[in-house]
């Protein structure tokens, strides 16, 4: 959304000021209401969008965290078409498996950063 910027500024030059403000006696109570006027109007031209940030840093995936993930899937998309026992029971060791292998990188990486030991 392009904010008008002609528009915001109209909207704030029209705010009635005292009559706004000296509805309230204490300066406290007249600071707060004509600071929810002005964020009620920007909020209204320019709105506070919520991001989603992903590729957070991950030093501890590796290529080899990689491939175990895709063997997992691979076996998960297996049961589904097959819903075999045996193959739930693999995919639930390589399911485990990748959490034990992350679970290990993870702790090497916090370990070698807290105690300052270079891999």
């Amino acid at each position: 959304m392009n904010t008008d910027w002609k528009e915001f500024t109209s909207d704030i030059d029209n705010i009635n000021i005292d009559f706004e403000i000296n509805l309230f006696s204490n300066i406290s109570q007249q600071l707060y209401h004509y600071n929810l006027l002005v964020m009620n109007i920007v909020e209204k031209h320019a709105p506070l969008k919520r991001r989603l940030v992903k590729n957070r840093p991950t030093p501890w995936f590796n290529k080899h965290v990689q491939d175990l993930i895709k063997t997992r899937n691979k076996a998960r998309v297996n049961f589904n078409k097959s819903k075999m026992p045996a193959d739930w029971n693999h995919y639930k060791k390589l399911r485990n498996s990748v959490n034990i292998e992350i679970r290990k990188l993870k702790k090497r990486l916090f370990s070698c950063t807290i105690y300052g030991i270079q891999s």
